[in-house]
């Protein structure tokens, strides 16, 4: 399961895309930073998390609509360079990108 968690560390906010096991997993996680907890929310299941890059602290948001059905697909992919992100894009066959955000958060595998 992926979760999006947001924690505090005095004045500093750290978002992070947690993949663990269950909600309890990256609570204890969480709890184990001695960070002060803000939020932990699930990546709904009907996103697609690609982790091309684990190491990467920028989270790329992509929805790709496929130009024969015209179905949303949607994505979040873990890459660090923007090159990257556009050759995987172009490696989708018949989709083009509708959505395309930067976020920086860290990837965690707990």
């Amino acid at each position: 399961m992926y979760f999006y968690v947001t924690s505090k560390v005095g004045q500093d906010t750290i978002s992070r895309l947690v993949n663990a096991a269950s909600w309890s997993n990256c609570l204890s996680y969480l709890e184990g930073t001695g960070e002060d907890i803000q939020s932990i929310g699930i990546v709904s299941p009907n996103v697609t998390v690609v982790v091309n890059n684990p190491s990467s602290n920028t989270c790329y948001n992509i929805t790709l609509k496929d130009q024969t059905t015209e179905a949303n697909s949607t994505f979040i992919l873990v890459d660090n360079s923007y090159t990257s992100v556009q050759n995987w894009i172009s490696q989708q066959t018949n989709k083009f990108p509708t959505i395309l955000q930067q976020q920086e958060k860290s990837y965690v595998t707990v």
